[in-house]
């Protein structure tokens, strides 16, 4: 009884420890899209590629203030610079981009102050 309890820990503990073939699959970050991730991708322009990649971060989040039919979108930020608006980021090459960050709210209130509700997207060129 005790040898085949033991062979029923080893079999699960085998088959925990198994091997995936050798076929590595990299893990994606849900709030960073790197220039490996944008090459492999058949994104244009910044913009673009998020819009494949991580659709999720373009959400609107409520409205600007109670009474606003305004709806809250990310800012954006270009080498740590502010772009007056989301759609400028059609104007970047998906090719000359080192990477892009999504910043919750917190985060981007804290490296860049208020008026950052609905988050951040921060693009850094190559």
């Amino acid at each position: 009884m005790r040898s085949i309890f033991l062979g029923f820990l080893l079999a699960v503990f085998l088959a925990a420890c198994a091997s995936t073939n050798g076929i590595n699959t990299p893990r994606r970050s849900s709030n960073l899209i790197t220039a490996e991730e944008l090459a492999s991708s058949s994104a244009k322009e910044a913009l673009e590629a998020i819009e494949l990649l991580r659709p999720q971060w373009l959400r609107t989040r409520g409205v600007a203030s109670p009474g606003s039919l305004q709806a809250l979108v990310p800012a954006v930020y270009l080498n740590n610079q502010r772009l007056p608006e989301l759609e400028n980021l059609r104007n970047f090459p998906a090719a000359n981009i080192e990477e892009i960050r999504y910043l919750n709210s917190q985060d981007a209130t804290t490296l860049y102050g208020t008026g950052n509700a609905a988050g951040a997207i921060v693009v850094k060129t190559k």
